[in-house]
């Protein structure tokens, strides 16, 4: 049986109904393990921060929410600090929509040059999205998640994304596939 992708919509701004932080820590416990996950107050404290840029992706059938993306602004700097699909919506472009919303709206709207992220050295596919959009490792960090749970450091430089109009393509995608693999 072929398996059907699900249409979807992107929402991006301050979301901060109390339905939403509902589906919000839904999502994070059904997809982080409890060490985690940020489902205990973490993850609204952050989300209702004034620096915060939260994009959501919904279902077009049922308006549920199946993805997410949590960002703060830091002056020049955006920095990824969660990103979340339903697991049975993933591998359909919906990461890649949210975090492309997201780079998009950093550059043009905060005016930031740059942007962070953490990620699991063990999550290949992670790895490989954010390669695709422009990100480079910027160092290992030793035992980050829990000891022997190391992480990259990752960075991409927001310039393509300037611009960029919302149903443009990924200006990076081509061109950021491989690395040289060195860590500073």
């Amino acid at each position: 049986m072929a398996h059907t992708p699900k249409m979807f919509r992107l929402e991006i701004g301050n979301l901060t109904s109390p339905k939403f932080f509902e589906e919000l820590v839904g999502l994070e416990r059904a997809t982080f393990r409890k060490n985690d996950s940020w489902a205990d107050g973490e993850l609204e404290q952050m989300a209702k921060k004034r620096n915060c840029i939260i994009a959501a992706a919904r279902l077009e059938d049922n308006n549920k929410l199946c993805g997410y993306v949590l960002c703060t602004s830091t002056g020049l700097n955006l920095h990824v600090s969660k990103i979340a699909v339903r697991a049975d919506c993933r591998r359909q472009g919906i990461a890649r929509s949210l975090m492309q919303a997201v780079l998009r709206t950093a550059a043009n709207q905060r005016r930031s040059s740059s942007s962070t992220l953490h990620v699991a050295l063990d999550n290949e596919p992670a790895v490989q999205l954010y390669r695709s959009l422009g990100y480079k490792e910027d160092g290992l960090l030793e035992d980050y998640y829990t000891p022997g749970r190391h992480a990259y450091k990752m960075i991409c430089d927001l310039e393509p994304y300037k611009g960029a109009a919302e149903d443009s393509p990924p200006p990076l995608q081509a061109a950021c596939t491989t690395t040289t693999g060195r860590k500073r």
